[in-house]
């Protein structure tokens, strides 16, 4: 028997869902709630199978209540039922743990088959949220790197500096560092970067915004 949660702001979405699971003896809702809070208090001691709620709660959101219940209730998965297709919203489900992210105007047999899925550890997500979550990983995967990811805060300082025009005498001033200290950044900057010259630093300075140093 696969138990069931139910956590949605409105009741009669949680009355349709209780009505869809009653035609199936191998589902039984055991609870629901309307928020985040209502459903710490009462979920963790039902222990259900599987909880269905929806992405954005009157008090929260359902991916943090699905990553907080997943790690308080040994078994349980979450299946997101919501009318919100906003891409970020479900990338977030998902990173959370959730096993299902539906559409609300999915047919009853769909949220019934990815009940059915979740309870036993496989994913069924609408086709809408598959293809969103592809194109946010293809864009993930095509971003450039970010240049300065290696680049320690006093180096970020020295470079931003240098983008300013600064000589090293100057730079060092400014940092209470000595000319040689500041000389030695730069050249470590120029190895990190592959460049062979000054001017090089500077313009990689303008382009990052670096105008203003971090510290």
């Amino acid at each position: 028997m696969i138990t069931v949660f139910l956590v949605d702001g409105h009741e009669v979405i949680r009355r349709g869902l209780r009505r869809i699971f009653a035609e199936h003896d191998d589902i039984r809702v055991v609870g629901e709630a309307e928020g985040v809070a209502a459903a710490r208090a009462r979920l963790p001691t039902l222990a259900p199978t599987v909880v269905v709620l929806e992405a954005r709660l009157p008090d929260g959101t359902g991916a943090e209540l699905c990553a907080d219940l997943v790690a308080r209730v040994p078994g349980l998965h979450c299946v997101v039922f919501t009318a919100i297709t906003d891409e970020q919203v479900m990338f977030d489900a998902v990173l959370a743990g959730a096993r299902g992210f539906l559409i609300k105007d999915a047919r009853g047999e769909e949220i019934v088959q990815a009940v059915r899925d979740a309870a036993v550890g496989r994913s069924l997500l609408d086709g809408r949220a598959a293809a969103a979550l592809m194109a946010r990983m293809v864009r993930e995967e095509s971003r450039p790197p970010d240049p300065l990811a290696s680049v320690t805060l006093r180096e970020r300082d020295v470079l931003a500096y240098v983008g300013q025009g600064l000589t090293n005498r100057e730079i060092g001033a400014r940092m209470f560092l000595a000319e040689k200290t500041v000389k030695n950044y730069v050249s470590e900057l120029l190895t990190k970067f592959g460049m062979s010259s000054r001017i090089q630093l500077a313009v990689l300075a303008v382009e990052q915004h670096l105008d203003t140093p971090a510290a």
